[in-house]
């Protein structure tokens, strides 16, 4: 699943559609907000939040920054979540949400600015 951080004053969608850019070669179109999730790095002593939105591709094709990403391939939701959770980094529930259409429309992110 395509990730990072936000530059400073990007919004989490414009953050979405640059890093899905980055490191798939897909130009997207933000659908919904599927969720917001957090995973507790105990070893590190990190706490990682992800803000997972559904999207639509509009153009591109996939290619991937090989200095970064080992391999970006397509998988179906079943095949997601027949793979163990050290394999997952802390999307499952995510793919879960995804695969039961809960969703909320991109209206409740507010900018606080």
């Amino acid at each position: 699943m395509p990730g990072g951080k936000l530059d400073f004053g990007e919004t989490p969608a414009k953050g979405a559609v640059r890093e899905v850019k980055e490191e798939t070669g897909y130009d997207v179109e933000i659908r919904d907000l599927l969720g917001i999730y957090f995973k507790n790095f105990r070893g590190k002593k990190v706490t990682v939040m992800r803000i997972v939105f559904t999207t639509s591709i509009i153009r591109g094709e996939l290619k991937f920054p090989k200095d970064e990403l080992l391999d970006a391939r397509w998988f179906t939701p079943s095949e997601i979540l027949a793979m163990k959770d050290s394999q997952l980094r802390g999307v499952r529930g995510a793919i879960e949400d995804f695969i039961n259409n809960e969703h909320y429309p991109l209206g409740i992110i507010k900018n606080t600015e």
